[in-house]
């Protein structure tokens, strides 16, 4: 089975207009790390955890990890409490600071304390991740994500008229 999640990070204001970026990698290319005894494995993808640097660089300072999770696992994180958290469970079953969280779920948190404590109750995939709020206006229609309505409405137009460019290059 091929399963495919596909993220899109928004950028802050100053970042959103710069030329678009695609990296493609392989499972081997993506620094990869143990915890709980080997019962964990941690990809890197953005920032560093235990001293492994991610295998992307970022526009602004993010850490991202997929973690995956053998029943029975668990592990501690600290995490800044002027970050947010992008906590979503792909696959499996776990507790995290005592809240049961179901597959397929995206956590929200409250900025309260800086410890996650995510224990499996079963095999599970978990991707998490943290950075600093931009604390810019957010505007979301479509595909787009701008400062405000009017950047929405100037990025229809600049789509209408084929300024995204093309495959052919």
């Amino acid at each position: 089975d091929l399963e495919i999640l596909q993220l899109w990070l928004n950028l802050p204001a100053a970042k959103k207009m710069m030329d678009p970026n695609y990296i493609g990698l392989q499972k081997d290319d993506i620094p990869t790390f143990e915890l709980s005894e080997g019962k964990i494995q941690v990809q890197q993808l953005f920032g560093e955890w235990n001293g492994v640097k991610g295998a992307f660089e970022g526009t602004f300072p993010i850490t991202m990890s997929t973690i995956y999770l053998e029943e029975g696992s668990q592990f501690t994180k600290e995490i800044p409490e002027d970050e947010n958290i992008f906590f979503y469970l792909v696959r499996g079953e776990v507790t995290v600071n005592q809240e049961e969280v179901q597959f397929r779920h995206l956590v929200e948190f409250e900025n309260e304390g800086s410890t996650l404590s995510v224990k499996a109750q079963e095999k599970s995939i978990l991707i998490l991740g943290h950075a600093k709020p931009f604390n810019e206006p957010v505007v979301a229609q479509g595909p787009f994500v701008m400062n405000s309505q009017q950047e929405i409405y100037e990025a229809y137009e600049d789509y209408q008229q084929g300024k995204f460019g093309s495959w052919n290059g």
